[in-house]
């Protein structure tokens, strides 16, 4: 749930990207970044309670919290686009989000199947 790299892969050959936008980028990831992991100790700390014998996780909670994660994710991605000031830069990051996203899809519906 830490999801490390989500916006590095966002940013993957982004042209042109000036230091003072790396900087910001660098500062977004350090800021959204303690939210993830905040969210990966909740998740640990859920798998791990105490449950009553023959009972499941939560399912329902695990759900707010995939919510949860997933609103922050976009909130960081949407602040990065936003430090973006060419139409170049915008378009290969609006790229490279979509085939993140389609990844993330085709992971999603493996799982729900049950393949490797």
């Amino acid at each position: 749930m830490e999801r490390r790299g989500a916006l590095d892969d966002a940013m993957r050959k982004v042209p042109d990207v000036t230091d003072a936008q790396k900087d910001s980028v660098r500062a977004l990831e350090k800021r959204y970044g303690e939210s993830f992991k905040s969210y990966a100790v909740l998740l640990k700390t859920m798998l791990d309670a105490p449950r009553p014998a023959g009972a499941g996780p939560d399912m329902r909670a695990f759900g707010l919290l995939r919510l949860t994660a997933d609103s922050t994710r976009l909130a960081e991605l949407t602040a990065a686009r936003a430090l973006l000031t060419a139409d170049a830069q915008r378009e290969i990051f609006d790229r490279n989000v979509a085939e993140l996203r389609a990844r993330e899809a085709k992971r999603e519906e493996q799982m729900r199947r049950g393949a490797p």
